[in-house]
């Protein structure tokens, strides 16, 4: 695909010359998909926390409000109990 002149790869810095996958490919490789999700939502909760903001989150078959510090408490004793 070309966009201003350049082809998709220069424009997105790729240095791979293999052809990218199709989108089912990639949801076979669910792991790193669902890896990168993880992170992110970590990444977000620790911006939050550093703002002192609370994150909505779902308790209870409800919507609920709570510091972010506690989620990441949560993620993080959840992420400790599953590599015990």
């Amino acid at each position: 695909m070309r966009r201003f002149g350049i082809n998709w790869r220069q424009s997105m810095g790729a240095k791979s010359e293999t052809k990218p996958q199709s989108f089912h490919e990639m949801m076979k490789l669910g792991y790193p998909i669902d890896e990168a999700m993880r992170e992110g939502a970590r990444r977000a909760l620790t911006i939050h926390h550093k703002l002192g903001q609370d994150v909505v989150t779902w308790r209870d078959g409800k919507i609920a409000i709570v510091p972010a510090a506690e989620v990441l408490a949560e993620i993080e004793a959840a992420t400790t109990h599953q590599s015990s």
